[in-house]
């Protein structure tokens, strides 16, 4: 929010001449965010300053992620029937755990699309190795 006269704010929209986008990304930006605030949300759109990325790269978040089900699909459900359930549905809750405090603490793009993936993976493993694990019990 802007501060224009006192406790008084105001959105900004940009210029005539650049989008709030183009302000914002080349830090020209008028405008503080409050983090104190309870309307401030940090989430993966500002821990690794998506808004300024091309939106491939924001695309590629849930590429990653579904790509992870799909190759667990074709995988992990056969070593399912192979090695046994209770394994894999082990392994898949452990990966869920690391993977998601991974996810918490990492800042760096790369890392995180890998890090769905195998967040992709472990839902395999927890879901449908799980399910059916749970119907034979």
């Amino acid at each position: 929010m802007c501060q224009l006269d006192g406790d008084l704010g105001t959105w900004t929209y940009g210029t005539e001449f650049r989008s709030l986008k183009e302000e914002y990304c080349e830090k020209d930006f008028p405008c503080q965010i409050d983090w104190s605030s309870k309307e401030s949300i940090v989430n993966l759109m500002t821990q690794l300053d998506f808004y300024c990325k091309s939106k491939v790269m924001l695309g590629f978040v849930g590429f990653s992620f579904l790509l992870g089900i799909v190759i667990g699909c074709l995988t992990i459900t056969r070593f399912g029937d192979i090695y046994g359930r209770k394994p894999i549905y082990a392994i898949g809750l452990f990966l869920h755990i690391i993977v998601m405090i991974c996810l918490l603490i990492s800042r760096h793009i790369p890392l995180d699309y890998l890090l769905l993936f195998f967040l992709g993976y472990s839902v395999t493993m927890r879901y449908y190795v799980g399910y059916t694990y749970g119907i034979e019990m």
